[in-house]
């Protein structure tokens, strides 16, 4: 991505803030090159639980297990359902020389349901060990993991927040479309009612700025979802279904077909990358 060419990425930490063991030796990993005037970032991975997020703007915000948080500054407040500060999660904090190319204020955050391709807890876990261990050069790959992890989070922002001439209706349905289209079985009727809109409206502004339909475009999403899984995991025809946001496995063969011209299986096959 040529908006990253030449920023360099410093690693300011790795930790989990509210870890039970507060002796832990990867709880803390100071880097020395911070000059104190860099913009900082963090990204906060949800390992397990369902914590609520509350901004200095006062937006509160649930984030979901498996979530991946972009958030600008420090170590962001995390509180679980019943106030209590949560176990499971842990902080990669970098700075760069200049902010990052999105609208991101300071103290708030974006949050992400990562791809499999982003191996986001294989990475969060080598960060740790890195962390723990300090090998040689373990600065150097503690870099790649957030500058890797940088790349994914942008390409997803970008699709979604570059369209700049979009009108902010299409935007906002764009936007909740991909924060809910694998964790509920949404239909267009849905997004419109969410959206305020009838699904006519919706449709029609689809078309114009986006020469596809809202149905469309949801099924794009739930067959790239299935793709990745399909390539990168050994789980099943009905979980990879139901993660992709199918109702059931033969919606998404029908699907699939639809769209690749092949069955998952088929697919599978010829991109396994988990064998």
């Amino acid at each position: 991505m040529r908006m990253l060419e030449n920023m360099d990425v410093i690693i300011g930490e790795v930790d989990s803030p509210y870890s039970s063991d507060r002796s832990a030796p990867w709880r803390y990993a100071p880097v020395n090159e911070y000059s104190g005037t860099q913009p900082r970032y963090t990204f906060i991975y949800v390992w397990r639980g369902s914590y609520v997020n509350h901004s200095p703007s006062g937006n509160v915000r649930t984030i979901p297990t498996h979530s991946l948080v972009l958030f600008r500054g420090g170590t962001a407040p995390y509180y679980n359902e019943q106030g209590e500060l949560p176990s499971f999660i842990t902080n990669i904090s970098f700075y760069t020389e200049k902010p990052l190319p999105i609208e991101m204020p300071e103290n708030e955050r974006f949050v992400f349901t990562p791809k499999p391709s982003w191996d986001v807890e294989g990475n969060f876990g080598r960060a740790i060990q890195l962390s723990m261990e300090r090998p040689l050069g373990w600065k150097i790959k503690l870099r790649e993991i957030a500058y890797h992890l940088l790349l994914c989070v942008l390409e997803e922002y970008y699709a979604v927040h570059a369209q700049k001439d979009m009108p902010a209706l299409l935007r906002e349905s764009t936007l909740l479309i991909r924060r809910n289209i694998f964790r509920t079985l949404l239909s267009v009727t849905d997004v419109a009612q969410l959206c305020h809109v009838t699904p006519t409206h919706l449709i029609r502004l689809f078309r114009r700025y986006m020469n596809t339909t809202p149905k469309r475009y949801m099924d794009d999403l739930r067959v790239e979802r299935a793709c990745e899984l399909l390539k990168y995991t050994d789980k099943s025809m009905e979980e990879i279904a139901a993660e992709s946001g199918f109702s059931e496995a033969r919606h998404m063969r029908r699907v699939f077909h639809e769209i690749v011209g092949t069955s998952p299986r088929e697919y599978r096959s010829k991109n396994d990358m988990a064998k």
